[in-house]
């Protein structure tokens, strides 16, 4: 009953007018797991830990860190006008929290406003968990090592 309850409800108010759950706005800005991680500390500390947290350094070590096809999932918002750009957005290395829930800038400046909620579902992960990057990926073995709340 619990986890009902964590999915269901947000943590923070939301504002007259939001739509809690809505999807983030497609004009919203990438900032960052750094970012998220200041109110949503738990879910930051379960993506610390987590492979996602380090997935650009091992384009570095396997000398693909310039392949735009393996950029697109190793990096938060790859090609995205807001998004990861090299150096210049070095907050935005890795698989953060924006790469699977979208932008958050408008979130971060407004947190009343309510943000998107994914559903707890493989299709969030095949994108990038594919046969040929992934072969033993097994979304109901993997779910546990990346499962957070709010």
């Amino acid at each position: 009953m619990i986890w009902w309850m964590v999915a269901c409800f947000p943590t923070h108010p939301v504002e007259p007018g939001a739509t809690p759950g809505a999807a983030p706005e497609a004009s919203a800005t990438y900032v960052g797991s750094a970012t998220c991680g200041a109110c949503h500390v738990s879910a930051n500390e379960v993506w610390a830990r987590s492979s996602h947290a380090t997935a650009l350094a091992t384009l570095t070590t396997a000398q693909h860190g310039a392949d735009p096809e393996c950029l697109a999932c190793h990096v938060t918002g790859f090609r995205q006008p807001t998004g990861w750009t090299g150096n210049a957005t070095p907050a935005l290395g890795n698989v953060g929290c924006e790469s699977c829930h979208g932008a958050g800038g408008g979130h971060a400046a407004s947190p009343t406003r309510g943000y998107g909620r994914l559903p707890k579902a493989a299709s969030t992960c095949v994108g990038c968990h594919t046969r040929d990057n992934s072969p033993d990926f097994v979304w109901s073995g993997y779910w546990p090592q990346v499962e957070h709340g709010r």
